[in-house]
């Protein structure tokens, strides 16, 4: 309890523990406190590339910020890179190893969402809108309102569009 923050070690008590494991140079087994929390205090990260620029400034953001609180994280990249195909995610990937998941821009299939239901982790969304997750994204329409009047601002008048255009910009 003392190595780990907890409370009810009394202050003095907490200070010889942290005292003598610092002079024998003692790192709390991580797996046993685990055991003992039911915490693994792993994040898990859902990426569909790893390789690419985007997704690798991500997780190193993630990485640091979790660091921080004394977590860390379990990647999970979904690319099969023998047949450029995406592996499915799976049960053994998550269960009682993360404590929970950030899914980066993944497209999940219906029953990997329902698996991550099933198992009760909480869940953040970045770029791509999943269920009721929390979403962590770009407002695609104020970005366009920003560069359009930006070009209009700089005496533009025949300004193009090149890309797919999403159902929710239909109107």
């Amino acid at each position: 309890r003392a190595l780990r923050g907890l409370d009810k070690v009394h202050p003095e008590t907490r200070e010889r523990v942290l005292r003598a494991a610092a002079e024998l140079d003692y790192i709390a087994s991580p797996t046993a406190s685990g055991l003992a929390s039911g915490r693994t205090r792993l994040v898990g990260i859902i990426t569909p590339f790893m390789a690419r620029w985007f997704f690798t400034e991500m997780m190193s953001a993630i990485e640091k910020t979790v660091r921080e609180k004394q977590h860390h994280i379990l990647l999970m990249d979904l690319e099969e890179p023998a047949t450029a195909g995406r592996m499915p995610l799976t049960q053994g990937m998550m269960f009682k190893r993360v404590d929970g998941l950030i899914v980066i821009n993944a497209e999940l299939k219906e029953p990997e969402r329902d698996l991550i239901r099933r198992l009760d982790l909480p869940v953040v969304a970045v770029g791509t809108r999943h269920d009721d997750w929390p979403l962590i994204g770009i407002d695609d329409h104020a970005t366009v309102t920003l560069a359009t009047e930006h070009l209009l601002g700089l005496g533009h008048r025949r300004i193009g569009y090149v890309g797919a255009v999403p159902e929710s910009f239909s109107t």
